[in-house]
């Protein structure tokens, strides 16, 4: 299977207010104006993680190659086939691209927020020690590898340590990354029963494992990209320590939606980082302790009387969905069972007008 009979547009719903009902929401997940997309919802509460388990499916029985998920979702995943992945390996034996390459140097960047955020957080998360306590500076020899050289010869140079055991440890995860190949798209699996730090820390390096994964294709490929973490990732203090590393992989991630054909898709149950990252389009599900309280009477009034109803029916997959670039919405209706690729395409189509609406 391959991209050339791929569908770029997909029926998400129909929306259900004002003078637009009736008309079909359409996510146009190849334009690169719609490649960040966000839901927000309660993992039990909302329709959300059906919905996005419903699109990652259409686009996965297109094409084999395009759907990735770094997932909390601990479900079935381990009966599907196992694909080691060693990109990361790989890349690190490349040097550094030249200026003429990397004028804005995107990729020198990007791989050093991927080691320094993964070993941080394995230091905090397995180690319970502060990283910068053992590794002051970190250096490679950028004409011809990567920085996790540096850090290779960094830790082996700590003597006897339980710091060294646990960062060596790491570093050797990164040559062999788990990825589950089913019928919605390669999954990998946050791990259970971990600290919140060391679940972090299986996330950046999915992420690290995805963008080498993308480096290391030789043919133009279409992506969707899923990041589905549980909420004791999201929620807490704001601008904590931990928030900012995230921020920084995730805004990694969104980056690299403008720069090669990769749509963005967050499923979470907290509206951290959608605003942060400046997500185009927000589908907001119903949500239960989260960050976001759509049950407050400001929201009530904000978001209007149709939502609720809906909600009260037991109607899960009513949203409220927002284009934050235009300020355009609508309350629509994204009824998992009924999500699939459109059989004409629609240029142009915005879900503010009357004609049928993008997301």
């Amino acid at each position: 299977m391959d991209n050339h009979n791929i569908k770029s547009e997909m029926i998400m719903g129909s929306v259900l207010d004002g003078v637009r009902s009736g008309a079909p929401i359409r996510w146009d997940w190849m334009n690169p104006d719609y490649t960040t997309i966000a839901f927000v919802g309660d993992k039990d509460r909302s329709a959300r993680k059906s919905i996005v388990r419903k699109m990652a499916t259409n686009i996965n029985q297109y094409d084999n190659k395009a759907v990735y998920w770094i997932t909390s979702d601990q479900s079935s995943e381990s009966s599907y086939p196992v694909e080691n992945d060693d990109s990361i390996t790989w890349l690190e034996e490349k040097p550094d691209l030249s200026e003429e390459y990397d004028p804005n140097q995107y990729f020198r960047e990007r791989r050093g927020i991927f080691p320094a955020t993964y070993f941080d957080l394995i230091a905090q998360g397995k180690g319970r020690f502060n990283l910068r306590d053992y590794v002051t500076a970190v250096s490679y020899r950028a004409h011809m590898e990567g920085p996790t050289h540096g850090y290779q010869r960094t830790f082996e140079s700590l003597g006897d340590s339980s710091a060294k055991e646990v960062l060596l440890e790491a570093l050797e995860k990164t040559g062999n990354v788990e990825w589950h190949v089913t019928p919605e798209g390669r999954k990998f699996t946050i791990p259970a029963g971990v600290s919140v730090n060391e679940k972090a820390a299986a996330m950046v390096l999915a992420m690290w494992s995805f963008w080498a994964q993308v480096c290391r294709f030789d043919n133009p490929q279409q992506f969707i990209l899923i990041i589905e973490p549980d909420k004791d990732l999201m929620i807490g203090e704001h601008e904590s320590e931990l928030k900012n590393l995230l921020f920084r992989v995730f805004d990694a991630m969104r980056s690299l939606s403008e720069e090669i054909t990769m749509s963005l898709v967050l499923s979470l149950e907290t509206m951290f980082p959608i605003p942060e990252l400046g997500i185009r389009t927000r589908v907001l599900l119903q949500t239960h302790q989260s960050d976001l309280d759509m049950f407050t009477a400001e929201h009530k009034v904000f978001f209007g009387p149709r939502l609720y109803e809906e909600w009260g029916q037991g109607n899960s997959h009513v949203a409220y969905i927002q284009d934050s670039y235009t300020g355009e919405s609508c309350i629509g209706e994204l009824h998992p069972d009924r999500i699939g690729f459109s059989e004409y395409q629609v240029v142009g189509a915005n879900i503010a007008v009357p004609e049928p609406g993008t997301i």
